[in-house]
This record gives C-alpha cells, sequence and structure tokens, in this order.
C-alpha cells in the first residue's frame, strides 16, 4: 500500500491522503479477515467436537471468506495438523478443497450454521 511507503518516508499527510477515498471507506465495511477468523474458530470448536472432517471443511471456507489461503495463521495451522492427525493427507485434503471451493455465501452459510446454537434465544442470549 502507497500509504506505508509515504508514512514510512515522513510524508503521514500523503499518506491520509490516499486512505481518504470512498473505496478505502468502503473496505473498511468488509470484515472478511474477521469472517476468516470465526471460521478458523469454529473449526477448531469442531475438531475438539471430533469432528476433523467438518474443521477441514471450514479451514478451506475460512480461505474462500478471505480471498486466499494465510499460510501464517498459527491456529489455522495447528488446527490442520490435527486434522490430518485425524483423517490422514488425503481425507483432510479433501474436506479442505470442499471448503476453499465453496461461494462466499456458501462458506458465510457454513460458518453460521455452525457457530449457532441450538435452543439459543434470537437475541442470543442462551435458555
Amino acid at each position: 500500500m502507497l500509504a506505508h511507503a509515504d508514512a514510512a518516508d515522513g510524508s503521514p499527510d500523503e499518506a491520509l491522503r490516499r486512505l481518504d477515498h470512498p473505496a478505502v471507506r468502503l473496505t473498511l465495511t468488509w470484515h472478511t479477515p474477521v469472517a476468516a477468523s470465526v471460521a478458523v474458530a469454529a473449526a477448531a470448536t469442531e475438531l475438539a467436537r471430533g469432528r476433523a472432517e467438518q474443521a477441514g471443511r471450514l479451514l478451506g471456507a475460512a480461505g474462500a471468506l478471505r480471498g486466499w489461503d494465510d499460510p501464517g495463521d498459527a491456529d489455522a495451522l495447528v488446527i490442520a495438523q490435527r486434522a490430518t492427525d485425524a483423517l490422514g493427507a488425503a481425507g483432510f485434503a479433501s474436506a479442505r478443497a470442499a471448503g476453499a471451493a465453496m461461494s462466499r455465501a456458501e462458506a458465510e452459510a457454513l460458518v453460521s450454521a455452525t457457530i449457532t446454537v441450538p435452543g439459543a434465544h434470537r437475541t442470543g442470549h442462551l435458555k
């Protein structure tokens, strides 16, 4: 991002000018990395429940939500290794590929369904 270079070069006003743009403001509302982080957290919960295949799908869905895989996500790496241990390399790869092939809407629906607590009221509070 050019704003980073401007700031590093001692031109913070130029950096702010670059950032003060409607397109930049719009990207602030997308929350794509946040959605991907929720998918990784959902994968961790599924793995803890013994659902390694679903965890693999959710890791793939995280990439679909983010728009790319994040090889530096330490949590995702641990989940991937544990799911691979449970499913074998081919089984994990298949599950992850299924999630990665999802559209954004499908990935959102998968994550939403996974994190929905049965018996919860619409307000989000449990009975």
